[in-house]
């Protein structure tokens, strides 16, 4: 007991937080001949402008540690670190304040110039039965991940790697500039990523993301060398048909979806270049377009058909005021009854001007 209250009032020493936990446990029968060290319901709760919000709420708190590395002190060697039904709640104000940069300057060493001969190794990290909050004021952006299942494993003792990740979302939300883009969509990503620790560089090789019924390639790399994120993204749809594009549509990807009927094709790209940081955004491109697109549910009378699309959003440098809007074609019928829009847009946030109709 002494030395668990000794511990939490160095950690809370070492942090712009409140950190707590009502459990400790320290077991060899889990995991034998390794030990396994585990915090029960281990919190973070920030204050000053955080005051009272939960960064991060961990039911449990799981590491297993090679027991020979322990008894000989070179090199600690931990097999796996574990977060077991996290809450985690990630906050930014809109002076670009994050609620996870927690950590106290060091003070200050007598031994300046001495190097630790503290070693320590991981292999294997899991995230089980976990909730997400990226809540970014600076940016309008809002992100909710829930009942996330990630795994992630790799020789994190080497300066370049290759980090093999799965994970799985039972519903992705996510909002920009108020606007609700994903509802509830089922996720899954296998992506395995070149590490390069030395200039913190970290580039796709393999990948697939799928929502609901899209499937998605990446290609590219997300540079952070400094405090900036640096960054060269594209992606496509893998597949070409009609049907997968749709299964993003709110209310359609239902428990009928699988004997929804369809036709048409998809094309669906774009990309991400530039920096993010505090004062920009990186530049962005999108393309859709749908040829002869047709969709119908059993249990309805009718179908929608002819649906075509032509779709160009870009913006070369991430000023938003820089972003062009191109709808040049959205046409559908419905029982024969037609449905046309069209817009333009320029200059959206210093002048809007717009040329659309419906």
């Amino acid at each position: 007991d002494k030395i668990v209250a000794k511990v939490k009032t160095e950690i809370n020493n070492n942090v712009n937080a409140k950190v707590d936990f009502t459990d400790f446990d320290l077991s060899m029968i889990k995991n034998f001949p390794d030990f396994t060290l585990s915090l029960v319901n281990f919190s973070v709760v920030g204050i000053n402008e955080f005051n009272g919000d939960t960064l991060a709420g961990i039911k449990n708190f799981n590491a297993t540690i090679d027991l020979m590395s322990v008894i000989k002190g070179d090199q600690i060697k931990i097999e796996s670190i574990s977060l077991d039904e996290p809450n985690i709640n990630l906050l930014v104000l809109k002076n670009g304040k994050a609620n996870w940069d927690i950590a106290k300057p060091s003070k200050p060493s007598a031994t300046t110039g001495e190097t630790s001969s503290f070693k320590a190794t991981l292999e294997k990290y899991e995230i089980i039965k976990g909730n997400i909050l990226y809540d970014d004021a600076s940016m309008d952006f809002k992100m909710i991940m829930t009942d996330l299942n990630h795994t992630g494993n790799g020789d994190f003792t080497q300066d370049l790697f290759i980090l093999n990740t799965t994970t799985s979302i039972a519903a992705t939300n996510l909002w920009f500039g108020g606007v609700k883009y994903l509802h509830k969509v089922v996720t899954d990503l296998k992506a395995d990523l070149e590490m390069d620790m030395k200039n913190m560089k970290f580039t796709f090789k393999e990948n697939e993301l799928v929502l609901n019924g899209l499937n998605l390639g990446f290609n590219g790399w997300v540079s952070m060398p400094a405090d900036d994120i640096d960054m060269d993204l594209t992606f496509n749809a893998k597949q070409s048909e009609f049907k997968s594009f749709i299964s993003l549509v709110p209310g359609i990807y239902t428990e009928e979806f699988k004997d929804l009927k369809s036709s048409g094709t998809l094309a669906f790209k774009g990309f991400v270049k530039g920096k993010y940081n505090d004062k920009s955004m990186p530049g962005f491109g999108l393309t859709l377009n749908v040829n002869k697109g047709m969709f119908k549910y059993p249990s309805l009378p009718t179908a929608v058909n002819n649906v075509n699309i032509d779709l160009a959003i870009a913006n070369p440098d991430g000023v938003p005021d820089h972003t062009s809007i191109d709808l040049n074609k959205m046409h559908l019928e419905m029982d024969a009854e037609p449905f046309d829009a069209r817009l333009k847009i320029r200059t959206p946030v210093s002048d809007a001007d717009m040329d659309g109709m419906i």
